[in-house]
């Protein structure tokens, strides 16, 4: 993946790196599986 964005890293990089994106990929996976239905969803917003 960091290839791909060219970030150009090497491997000890992303060794320190590994673990964040593992935590990410958990959380992905969470939001990816959660079923909204077919309900429509609205974001409203009250400034106080």
């Amino acid at each position: 993946m960091a290839d791909r964005a060219g970030l150009g890293m090497d491997q000890s990089e992303l060794e320190h790196l590994k673990p964040i994106y593992e935590l990410y990929m958990e959380y992905t996976a969470m939001v990816h599986s959660i079923n909204f239905g077919s309900e429509e969803m609205v974001v409203e917003f009250h400034p106080d």
